[in-house]
């Protein structure tokens, strides 16, 4: 039986809750990671400022009150260490590259997405996330 410590717990935002349902309900069937969900941006920056366990963060962009590139920005201030992914369904309308930039995602997935390739992205994150520091990958 895996320890709390062990188990990866991959940070997911979107206003949409039957995407929330979605992404939650694949990672919990296919993995033994952790899926926390948040509707909004600034609940989850309070859980990550309060210390909250995450080694991966997946995000979409267009969202009400805090969009998904503000949200990521300020995420990677507060845990710069946590590799950050925007997942949207409006790929050509997500704002200026300076900011997709600023925000520090490593990969960037179109709604609908390819379970098994969200599912690699989601991995190759946690691995990161977990790498030993100064450790190779």
């Amino acid at each position: 039986m895996l320890g709390e410590a062990d188990v990866a717990h991959v940070i997911l935002v979107d206003d949409e809750p039957m995407v929330l349902s979605a992404l939650s309900s694949l990672i919990t069937l296919e993995t033994n990671h952790a899926a926390v969900t948040f509707g909004r941006g600034a609940d989850a920056l309070a859980y990550l400022s309060d210390g909250g366990a995450a080694d991966v963060i997946v995000s979409d962009i267009l969202m009400p009150q805090m969009d998904g590139l503000t949200f990521l920005v300020q995420a990677r201030e507060l845990r710069p260490d946590v590799p950050r992914m925007i997942l949207s369904g409006y790929a050509d309308r997500m704002g200026n590259l300076g900011e997709i930039d600023r925000a520090g995602a490593f990969v960037h997935m179109e709604k609908p997405w390819e379970n098994m390739m969200l599912l690699n992205n989601i991995r190759q994150g946690i691995k990161v996330s977990r790498r030993p520091l100064g450790g190779a990958a």
